[in-house]
């Protein structure tokens, strides 16, 4: 029988991994390690790789130079506020407007053109206390007052010189520069302009006059003569006028006699379209749609349009006669001139709901100047 040696693996002994095996490893491990440093060196060498305007790679050794360091990081900027996370501003402090006769109260003083022309009118407004002028540029005889350049007035002023030699209806063209110089110191010019009570234009055109029954020219008590209120041909002349007033500097134009007659034989004033009192509030209508003709004529120019009327229409709310209402005249008006009477102010008001503007409302005319008037009442020292 063999004998057993215990040292001895019946499978063979063990002999160790190949050589070839070992060696191969080794080459794996070297190329990871070559891969590593060549992309570390890659990257390195993009962070110093710089581009020439003609596309050649420039390499950036400015970092081996003496002195030179790592760049500075520049601090980071301060973060933008948005609209959001903005403080908003305050809002901006609003100047007020001055006050002037155009937007509070007006106190006007009545002057010639005679005064105006010397000079004088404007220390007669401030020996006043006044804060404006007033002027009649048209009157009841039709005369004018300025060197109008309408041709319509140039034919008026020929009739009004046939029909009364010894009378000078025409104006000195230097009073239209006068007003123009007034205007430029800033003074506040009112014009008075009438409107149907005119003893010119029924000579110059029959058409245009109130007539009465039997066809002729009505007068007034005051023996003056009147035009129709819807002739076309007196619109567009008053609109002319009004027009020419406001160039010169005027910045409001009173209407007086913007109304029917209401003393004397009215029952001769034939009866119609120029007179329609027999309709429910004819003469209204016609009085109404002149007054917004006017003003659509003004529109374009900043002047103000006011109407001058007596106590009742505003005490009583209308005259029948007249054709004026106090509702009228707060639709169209910017002021409402009136006579002083009996009544003040604060009641004349009480009919003119809706002129709540700054400067509107009622002015009181007298001959002389009111002593103590309240700061916020408009008033003028008038004549008759």
């Amino acid at each position: 029988m063999p004998r057993y040696r215990g040292s001895q693996n019946k499978f063979g002994g063990y002999r160790g991994r190949p050589k070839s095996t070992i060696i191969l490893r080794r080459m794996i491990l070297v190329l990871l390690i070559l891969l590593a440093l060549l992309g570390g060196l890659y990257y390195w060498l993009t962070t110093h790789m710089e581009y020439t305007p003609d596309g050649q790679v420039k390499l950036d050794l400015s970092w081996l130079q003496p002195g030179s360091g790592p760049a500075e990081s520049e601090p980071p900027a301060a973060p933008t506020a948005t609209p959001d996370s903005a403080e908003t501003p305050p809002p901006p402090t609003e100047t007020p407007e001055p006050i002037t006769p155009a937007n509070g109260p007006v106190r006007a003083v009545e002057v010639t053109v005679d005064e105006v022309l010397a000079g004088t009118a404007a220390a007669k407004m401030e020996a006043a206390g006044g804060n404006a002028l007033l002027l009649t540029m048209k009157d009841e005889n039709g005369r004018l007052y300025y060197a109008s350049h309408l041709e319509v007035s140039q034919e008026l002023l020929a009739v009004a010189e046939k029909r009364k030699p010894r009378e000078d209806y025409a104006a000195d063209p230097a009073i239209n520069a006068a007003l123009q110089q007034l205007d430029s110191q800033g003074i506040y010019l009112v014009a008075r302009v009438e409107c149907f009570r005119d003893e010119i234009m029924p000579y110059y055109d029959m058409a245009a006059a109130l007539k009465t029954n039997s066809g002729y020219r009505w007068t007034d008590p005051d023996k003056l003569h009147w035009v129709d209120p819807t002739s076309e041909i007196v619109r567009n002349y008053l609109q002319g006028v009004a027009r020419e007033l406001a160039s010169l500097g005027f910045d409001e134009l009173v209407l007086t006699g913007a109304a029917y007659p209401t003393e004397g034989n009215l029952h001769y004033i034939k009866v119609g379209s120029s007179y329609p009192k027999n309709e429910e509030n004819g003469l209204t209508m016609v009085l109404d749609q002149f007054l917004e003709s006017m003003a659509v004529a003004l529109s374009d120019l900043p002047v103000k349009l006011s109407v001058e009327t007596e106590e009742g229409v505003l005490l009583n709310g209308a005259n029948e006669k007249s054709g004026q209402t106090a509702a009228m005249l707060a639709s169209h008006a910017w002021r409402v001139w009136v006579r002083a009477g009996e009544a003040g102010a604060a009641d004349l008001s009480q009919g003119l709901a809706g002129m709540t503007q700054p400067g509107q409302g009622v002015v009181l005319m007298s001959a002389m100047a009111p002593l103590a008037a309240p700061e916020d009442q408009s008033w003028a020292q008038a004549g008759a």
